[in-house]
């Protein structure tokens, strides 16, 4: 018997066969096995007094055995490694060098601004340091309400660039407080500065921390994985403060010293970061992902996989190319940008589309009505003709909820495969599909083209992979 049900394939995989656990060789038929996950078996056997006995798969390793599953049940989530992504383990292994050379950097930052306070000082009173730490605490708060206001609903799909632009933004600060002593003129507006980008990198660490913890989750145990996480990231801190405790006696007063070391590791920071965030596959589509995958489906005919595509993806802000998809776009949007039907004088139009507007054409046809033929006056025929069309999931439908008028032509257009159900060959692509106007091969599309400009979807599941 076996407490672990077998992991749920993906389409078109065939499913992992369980092993059979190893039985020990006691010369006594066990009742029953138990395993969890790739964790040793247990075997129950009946005791003469009727209780039930349990031993493992491999006695002789007992102390062995129970080292390692001590230390896998303190810092690893229950079930490791089928209860987690298989990106798991090189992303973890990336995050907890990082996490030791930031612990280092912080702790030489920490030096120098007590020192910059007056810390060790004579001169210096307890007030002006009371009040300077205020002042960085405060402008830190407003930079975190400021940075989740304008950049909040960015970083769930873009948590691998955010992650790594927080982690430089927290290099930057470090450095800032490490140089702020020599500016006794300027320190406070100095650490100041250090605190907002430390309260931005707070923001934005912490919410891609959410979005990476949840993609590692494969058993509804997100709780389970960040928790485990912060185990592993306090061990990790624990042991860069012992080495601290030997670092800053040998660089107290020895600024080249500090700064060569920062420098050193400040690179190792940034080095595993970007092997941290690179390591990580994700299942789902951003725009950098739509681009890569839309760009080589048209390009190769075939779909790419998640492990083809997130190696291409670009980690730096300044080097991705958008696409022109609002999503969640409201009414008034659609209306003024994706049809052009917005204010404009009566009987003109802006770039609407032939078919797909209502609005009749510049020196067209007026519209029937008592002002100009129409049943309802003019603005009747005003409000008839700012409905917009936008392509949806089940072909063209109002921005307004009605359909197409009575004896409008809707284009039809043929399109190629969608991105939905497998890649190349057998590999395992994307978990659904995507409406994007893209269909079998071979079928014609109901979805009308768009006119030129940025096409805005409405549906915020548009553009991800379910």
């Amino acid at each position: 018997m076996s407490s672990n049900p077998p992991r749920p394939a993906r389409p078109g995989v065939p499913p992992l066969p369980v092993p059979a656990p190893a039985m020990p060789n006691l010369g006594i038929q066990p009742l029953c096995t138990e395993q969890y996950g790739s964790r040793s078996a247990r075997c129950y056997l009946p005791s003469p007094d009727g209780h039930l006995s349990c031993v493992g798969d491999e006695p002789g390793r007992g102390g062995w055995r129970s080292l390692r599953e001590i230390f896998m049940s303190v810092f690893l989530p229950q079930g490791y490694p089928e209860s987690v992504s298989t990106d798991y383990l090189p992303y973890q292994i990336w995050d907890t060098v990082q996490a030791f050379a930031s612990s280092i950097t912080g702790a030489l930052a920490t030096q120098a601004v007590l020192k910059g306070v007056g810390v060790g000082d004579q001169t210096s009173t307890v007030a002006a340091a009371t009040v300077t730490w205020i002042l960085k605490d405060g402008t830190g708060m407003v930079g975190r309400i400021l940075f989740a206001w304008m950049k909040g609903s960015k970083l769930d799909c873009d948590a691998k660039q955010w992650r790594l632009f927080a982690d430089a933004l927290n290099d930057l600060a470090i450095f800032m407080e490490i140089l702020a002593p020599a500016f006794p003129a300027c320190f406070t507006l100095i650490v100041c500065t250090s605190g907002f980008f430390k309260c931005i990198v707070g923001v934005a660490g912490g919410a891609t921390r959410a979005a990476l913890t949840m993609h590692q989750a494969r058993r509804d145990n997100m709780a389970d994985v960040s928790a485990k996480d912060g185990s592993q990231e306090t061990l990790v801190n624990l042991a860069g403060l012992l080495v601290s405790l030997l670092l800053i006696p040998l660089v107290t007063n020895r600024l080249q010293l500090t700064y060569a070391l920062y420098g050193l590791f400040t690179a190792l920071h940034l080095y595993a970061n970007y092997r941290a965030v690179r390591a990580v596959c994700m299942e789902t589509l951003n725009r950098a992902r739509l681009r890569l995958a839309l760009h080589h489906f048209l390009g190769q005919g075939w779909v790419p996989t998640p492990a083809h595509i997130n190696p291409q993806e670009p980690l730096l802000p300044g080097l991705q190319r958008h696409l022109g998809i609002t999503l969640g776009a409201p009414l008034h949007m659609l209306v003024s940008r994706h049809c052009g039907c917005g204010p404009a004088p009566w009987g003109q139009q802006r770039g609407c589309h032939p078919g797909l507007c209502p609005r009749p054409a510049a020196g067209g046809p007026a519209v029937p009505g008592p002002a100009s033929g129409h049943p309802g006056g003019r603005d009747a025929a005003e409000a008839a003709e700012s409905a917009a069309w936008s392509p949806g999931r089940g072909g063209l439908a109002c921005a307004n909820g009605d359909p197409p008028a009575a004896g409008q032509a809707v284009p039809r257009v043929p399109s190629r495969a969608g991105l939905g159900g497998l890649g190349h060959g057998s590999e395992p692509a994307w978990s659904g599909g995507m409406a994007s106007g893209l269909e079998p091969k071979g079928q014609e599309s109901s979805v009308a083209p768009a006119p030129a400009g940025p096409h805005h979807c409405t549906d915020p599941n548009e553009a991800k992979m379910l």
